[in-house]
């Protein structure tokens, strides 16, 4: 029987960093195996990401990690933390707090 729970969480870091592409590359990566986790971080950010990565990472948002396994091969299981401003790596801007 597969958990109904994520086992591992990960988080968008700076906003402005490289944490957005590791975990884009990181479900592209483990979506077929036994492993699965949850990102939080801002999903239009995400999906932006994946955009402009060109890859297809279908993201589902989730309020909590009840789920997520099950998903996991389908979506990225995402719980949301918005950003008042979505910045991307290498942008410059000072501060980005959580909305």
């Amino acid at each position: 029987m597969e958990p109904d729970h994520a086992a591992a969480c990960t988080d968008h870091g700076d906003p402005a960093g490289i944490g957005g592409e590791l975990t884009l590359r990181t479900w592209r990566a483990l979506r077929h195996t036994q492993h699965c986790f949850v990102a939080l971080d801002d999903p239009d950010r995400l999906a932006a990401l994946a955009a402009t990565m060109g890859c297809d990472v279908p993201i589902r948002v989730l309020t909590d990690t009840a789920g997520a396994a099950a998903m996991f091969r389908d979506a990225l299981p995402v719980i949301p933390v918005r950003l008042a401003t979505l910045r991307y790596p290498g942008d410059r801007t000072r501060r980005t707090p959580a909305r």
